[in-house]
């Protein structure tokens, strides 16, 4: 491994997954409010955590997953799986497919505790019992071994402690079931012939919800935690913000089930479904909301965390793999915004640049640096920006006037050019950032590149360098980059901003 010689262990760039990560801890750097969603186990309350992707929603939930572990505070259970039925519509996901969902979850992660504390039936009450001979009949009935198998891996507080418990009982859940029930005195049962049925039962699914959640409180938890993930990343969501709120649509927006004594839902959610999820009337008063962007600095410390925990502490800075004047490690977090993922990301590109062209290279060079950024921002803005980019490259410039495209890049007239800045606008490419004197006529609005890795891709004439040195300006009130090429701009703090009194983020970076 190239990065050997530096003295790392491992490759700090091989992995954007936070659900990869075994040591995620080591490097993990939370968010100002993680306390707060972390919450109090004795008062559980459901709340919703939005981010981009990438933004750092799986490495919350994670450390939530990890604090449980061979902890009483609550029983954490993970709903990341989303079993669809066959030829299944949006239409079909009601509040009955979630809630059955985490109560066969819930189920079998009390199974699992009961085998591991041999709970009899002098520890919980005869109707508890009934209750959990009842849910295993409705929720572990007629399903293949392989979904038990992997749902064991959704139930956290054992750790690898489960596995262990589902292979003693020779990793049959029929055996795992009537071991548990002859604990608890009661005669077994043959799930084959049991359906996943809750009409053959006088009870709803909210109703075994609480129940099941009682239970886990006689085994000792404080409550339960269902953390809900990678909702938009089933084959009903992908991409589509709007599919993704309809989908967790009937558990998000009950907040009779959010509410439930004993149990907390937890939602980590792509923040694209926000205005959905608003519109539809969401109660902040009630569901706290909680959205998650990263400063530069908290960035810079994410980077640094990682690169000491993949080193044993001996590199702490991406200066340390540079031959450079720059300010690397400071460049890259600029590029990377708010996504830790993109971090990771663009900083792996620059280090398969060297390895590609000069594997034997004591340092990174500057050039092989600036050729790893600009695969990596063409990359990034191929994914987010796909069906504009190419009409994007024509303009050359990264601000720009409805009437600059219409006479000198497209030319068509200004009434056919503006759909197409409003479809560019729509999928957050550009924004208004300005007005342009127009004598004689109203000002012209002047529109602009809102992200930076978009203005390096889209700008694919321009060296990246004189990209960085001319185009993306520091606020100095506020200190936000700003993409422009205008002799003043105006920031969104409010402020606007003379080309002389802003440095560009070549200038923050040179050491």
């Amino acid at each position: 491994m190239y990065l050997e010689k530096f003295g790392f262990d491992a490759g700090p760039f091989q992995s954007t997954n936070a659900a990869e990560e075994p040591d995620i801890a080591g490097y993990f750097v939370p968010p100002p409010y993680f306390q707060a969603v972390v919450g109090d186990p004795s008062q559980p309350k459901s709340q919703v955590v939005l981010a981009p992707r990438g933004g750092g929603k799986t490495a919350q939930r994670v450390m939530i997953e990890q604090s449980s572990r061979g902890s009483k505070d609550f029983l954490c259970i993970v709903y990341d799986e989303f079993m669809l039925p066959e030829k299944a519509q949006i239409a079909n996901i009601d509040l009955s497919y979630h809630i059955r969902n985490v109560n066969e979850l819930l189920t079998l992660a009390i199974l699992l505790e009961c085998a591991d504390q041999e709970i009899g039936k002098e520890h919980l009450p005869q109707e508890l019992v009934l209750v959990l001979k009842q849910a295993i009949e409705i929720y572990l009935g007629q399903y293949s071994q392989q979904l038990h198998y992997s749902s064991i891996g959704k139930f956290k507080n054992l750790g690898d402690k489960a596995s262990d418990i589902w292979n003693a009982y020779g990793g049959k859940i029929s055996l795992l079931v009537n071991g548990v029930l002859s604990y608890l005195g009661i005669e077994s049962v043959d799930l084959s012939k049991l359906a996943r049925n809750p009409e053959n039962y006088e009870q709803s699914h909210h109703f075994y919800l609480r129940k099941l959640s009682d239970i886990a409180v006689k085994l000792g938890y404080k409550s339960v935690y269902v953390l809900i993930d990678r909702i938009d990343e089933t084959s009903l969501t992908n991409a589509d913000a709007q599919k993704a709120y309809d989908f967790i649509r009937p558990l998000i927006s009950d907040l009779h089930v959010l509410e439930t004594p004993n149990v907390a839902f937890k939602f980590f959610l792509w923040d694209q479904i926000k205005s959905h999820y608003v519109a539809d009337g969401a109660r902040p008063d009630r569901v706290k909301i909680y959205s998650l962007n990263w400063s530069f600095v908290e960035i810079s410390k994410m980077l640094t965390a990682r690169l000491r925990a993949f080193s044993s502490g001996r590199v702490e800075s991406f200066n340390e793999l540079m031959d450079s004047e720059l300010n690397t490690h400071s460049l890259v977090c600029y590029i990377a915004g708010s996504s830790p993922r993109d971090l990771i990301r663009v900083c792996g590109r620059v280090v398969d640049e060297q390895v590609r062209m000069e594997p034997d290279s004591e340092k990174i060079m500057s050039d092989k640096m600036w050729l790893g950024v600009r695969n990596f921002c063409e990359e990034r803005s191929e994914e987010l920006f796909t069906r504009h980019l190419s009409d994007l490259r024509k303009i050359g410039n990264p601000t720009f006037t409805n009437r600059l495209l219409a006479n000198d890049v497209f030319r068509v007239s200004e009434n056919a050019i503006r759909p197409k800045i409003q479809s560019w606008q729509d999928s957050g490419a550009v924004t208004k950032v300005g007005e342009v004197p127009n004598p004689g006529n109203r000002p012209l609005y002047l529109y602009g590149l809102t992200d930076i890795r978009l203005c390096v891709a889209a700008l694919s004439n321009t060296p990246v360098d004189e990209v960085f040195g001319n185009f993306l300006l520091e606020c100095p009130a506020c200190k936000r980059i700003n993409i422009s090429d205008q002799n003043e701009f105006d920031c969104s703090c409010g402020a606007t901003v003379k080309l002389d009194q802003a440095r560009s983020i070549l200038e923050i970076c040179s050491r």
